[in-house]
């Protein structure tokens, strides 16, 4: 109990004098002189954001630059819109000169086959299994060698 009593002194102590030091060097005048240092730095960033923003400024006005940059994206966004439409209606002529029904009609037939293919295949599995018991005794095998296993 005493070490604990002399190290949490000690800590305070030491705390205490840190604190002191601190006070005395803030209240000198070094203080002063960093918040001043703070406040330039501060407004050395206000500054540049000021002078980027100015600069921006004055080349987007001159010679109506800025208005052209809009205008540029406006053109290149009714331009795409143009272009998707007429896309868009190619497709539609293609789909509906009998293609899209060609294609709908082929996707159909796929489908159907591939679900008569998973029932033979489901047939013959099931047949497989049941001749002469082969599915039963596979089983039966397996549960052995499993047994046998875990005896090990």
């Amino acid at each position: 109990m005493e070490a604990w009593k002399y190290a949490l002194g000690e800590v305070w102590r030491l705390i205490k004098d840190i604190g002191k030091s601190f006070l005395e060097v803030w209240t000198n005048g070094t203080g002063e002189k960093f918040v001043e240092g703070l406040l330039i730095l501060l407004a050395d960033m206000l500054n540049i954001v000021g002078d980027i923003a100015r600069a921006f400024a004055e080349a987007w006005e001159e010679n109506n630059r800025g208005t052209r940059l809009i205008q540029s994206i406006f053109d290149l966004l009714i331009s795409v819109e143009k272009t998707l439409h007429e896309i868009a209606k190619s497709f539609r002529e293609a789909w509906n000169d009998g293609t899209g029904k060609k294609i709908a009609a082929d996707l159909l037939d796929l489908f159907t086959d591939i679900f008569k293919m998973l029932k033979s295949i489901s047939d013959a599995f099931r047949t497989a299994w049941t001749n002469d018991g082969n599915g039963t005794k596979l089983l039966v095998q397996f549960c052995i060698c499993l047994t046998r296993f875990w005896s090990c």
